[in-house]
């Protein structure tokens, strides 16, 4: 919402305060009669402000303006022409002023609710490259933990592998657009060649994080490679070093690996010596 957006709404809620307030102070100088009917139309024009929709608000300021107008213009109410002005003006304009104050607070809150939302949205994905994030594979992570933990006797495991792109933000600082558009094409050779039983996360800093749950080494080995060969047929602008790092957790090691934090930390620093495979297009 923009500054000029709150001046405005500020500006209704002050009207909203000021009208009622400069109506009474005037009212002071009339007769008690008028003085409490103006009381009573101020709490009615306040209470369908509050109550009734938009709609509903400007039909009955249409017919109750129009029933007021009859009985103190056309009727036989002896009573001067400012005090039935006093009184025909009041319902109309703090029913209005109400109702769009209302209407900001719904505004307001639904934004704030929204702007929630969207950053808890953010948290769990990326929608750069259309991958979840950190927060989704801590916690899908500590799903498979706790059935490895649990049920021993089953043998169950976890690989869990990142794929880095080295010196990336030297490249990003001087080509941002071109920087997006590889990370774009490593994800989608990584989403096309990936098994259906693999999930893969976006961790940012350029680096891709792959949980293979229950699948065998050899099968991560053969589809690793099979992704490697993918990487070196695209046409990248410049020579790309990605480093790749994994480890297998099972019950045995599991205790080291409590959560996804130290997973990654142990991968990068297994990242430190690793061989960096450079992908450059073939001329």
């Amino acid at each position: 919402m923009t500054r000029k957006y709150f001046k405005l709404a500020g500006l209704a809620y002050l009207a909203s305060v000021t009208f009622p307030i400069l109506l009474l102070w005037l009212a002071r100088l009339y007769p008690a009669n008028v003085f409490n009917g103006l009381v009573m139309i101020l709490i009615l024009a306040i209470l369908t402000g509050l109550i009734f929709s938009r709609v509903d608000v400007t039909w009955l300021i249409l017919i109750l303006t129009t029933i007021g107008a009859g009985f103190l213009l056309l009727g036989y109410v002896v009573m001067p022409v400012k005090e039935k002005f006093l009184l025909l003006i009041a319902y109309p304009i703090e029913a209005s002023l109400v109702t769009v104050i209302r209407q900001h607070i719904i505004r307001w809150s639904f934004f704030t609710n929204r702007n929630d939302e969207i950053r808890h949205y953010n948290s769990l994905y990326d929608r750069r490259l259309k991958l979840r994030t950190f927060d989704s594979a801590e916690k899908f992570y500590q799903n498979e933990l706790h059935k490895i933990e649990k049920n021993p006797e089953l043998d169950l495991w976890s690989n869990v592998q990142i794929v880095s792109w080295d010196q990336h933000k030297q490249y990003a600082e001087a080509h941002p657009n071109s920087h997006d558009r590889i990370l774009k094409q490593i994800t989608k050779v990584l989403k096309n060649n990936r098994l259906k039983g693999e999930f893969i996360y976006f961790m940012g800093d350029a680096t891709f994080l792959i949980i293979s749950p229950e699948i065998p080494n050899e099968l991560v080995k053969k589809v690793n490679h099979i992704v490697d060969t993918k990487l070196s047929e695209l046409e990248l602008p410049i020579p790309v070093s990605l480093k790749h790092a994994s480890v297998h957790i099972n019950v045995d090691n599991s205790d080291r690996f409590p959560d996804l934090m130290a997973v990654i930390r142990f991968l990068r620093r297994e990242l430190e010596t690793e061989i960096v495979t450079e992908y450059i297009k073939e001329k």
